[in-house]
């Protein structure tokens, strides 16, 4: 980490703060605090690198912006999406620990994560099930 990357103490005691929430109340495993708090401190830094230097300068531009250079640096849709979820519990909590007035990340929306479509038959399978060339056992039969 670069000298220009080490958190504001307050911005610091934020995530020390939102680590002992994720353990000690919400029970989190400790894969999932890991995660959590790495991709706040990532966001926080963000939040530094423009010139933000306490949690109400944390917004919906700041986290969108985060995540934008996320995808730009070619991070998976699935991480992109556990990222936003960092950011929206992280916000939440300092929300309602007062360290900010309002929730941006209520607003933000996370990328779908892509699912494929199931296979199909091809058109000499389906003309087989159509005809009955499969078989007439019953159970062919009630699988076709």
């Amino acid at each position: 980490m670069r000298a220009e990357e080490v958190l504001l103490p307050k911005l610091q005691d934020a995530i020390v703060s939102f680590e002992r929430e994720l353990q000690l109340e919400r029970d989190c495993s400790p894969h999932t605090v890991r995660a959590y708090c790495t991709d706040t401190r990532s966001l926080l830094t963000h939040l530094q690198r423009m010139s933000g230097t306490s949690l109400r300068d944390l917004d919906l531009t700041v986290m969108r912006s985060w995540l934008a250079k996320q995808h730009t640096l070619g991070a998976a849709r699935t991480t992109l999406a556990r990222r936003a979820a960092s950011a929206r519990a992280f916000t939440a909590f300092a929300h309602r620990r007062g360290l900010i007035d309002t929730d941006p990340g209520a607003q933000l929306a996370s990328p779908k994560s892509l699912r494929p479509l199931p296979a199909v038959l091809s058109a000499q399978q389906a003309a087989s099930v159509v005809d009955g060339s499969v078989g007439d056992s019953p159970l062919q039969v009630r699988d076709r």
